[in-house]
């Protein structure tokens, strides 16, 4: 009876220490990726982020997922303008975690900017741009230190956000040479 008495307690023991490492596991992990996976919360945790960067309350306009990848873009535009984009990860708690934003600084009327992006099913190119005017038909972008290029329609639109899957042999896909072209594919130049 002894025996059973203290095998018991060794197993009530083990299952209390695997609970508790398990409840510090997601404690951790809720810490880590407090973002729901709604428009609501990531709305709020762009402008709380961006706000703490001393941007004044950007406005988001389109959340997109990359592909079947763990990884989220939030578009979005600054109160004096210009565009940028949040890059947000997916933990194993299925919420999200805001990795890094980036923005541009033009006062053109006009321009656009490259982000690369590594996810866990790949990599992407992303354009994102300003065109007011609708000056802008396509835009060429050309990566920096490997021979990839690309061209993609602009839609008509104030600000545009384009993605491209870029091919698994792509190894330089964070910096890219952007070539804004009019109708006539002539390069127009802020």
């Amino acid at each position: 009876m002894r025996k059973i008495m203290v095998v018991l307690f060794i197993l009530a023991g083990a299952m209390g220490i695997g609970y508790t490492a398990k409840a510090i596991h997601i404690f951790k992990v809720n810490e880590e990726y407090p973002i729901s996976n709604n428009e609501r919360d990531i709305k709020k945790y762009v402008d709380q982020w961006q706000t703490r960067a001393g941007e004044v309350h950007p406005v988001v306009m389109k959340i997109q997922r990359l592909g079947k990848s763990n990884t989220y873009v939030a578009y979005f535009k600054s109160r004096t303008g210009e565009s940028g984009i949040a890059i947000l990860k997916e933990g194993p708690n299925k919420n999200l975690q805001i990795r890094t934003t980036h923005y541009g600084k033009n006062d053109e009327d006009y321009y656009s900017e490259y982000y690369g992006v590594n996810t866990n099913k790949g990599r992407y190119g992303i354009i994102a741009g300003k065109d007011p005017t609708n000056k802008i038909d396509s835009v060429r972008a050309e990566l920096v230190n490997d021979s990839f290029t690309f061209t993609v329609a602009v839609p008509r639109k104030d600000y545009f956000f384009i993605v491209k899957r870029l091919p698994s042999g792509v190894e330089n896909y964070q910096f890219a040479s952007l070539y804004l072209l009019d109708e006539h594919r002539n390069e127009i130049r802020p």
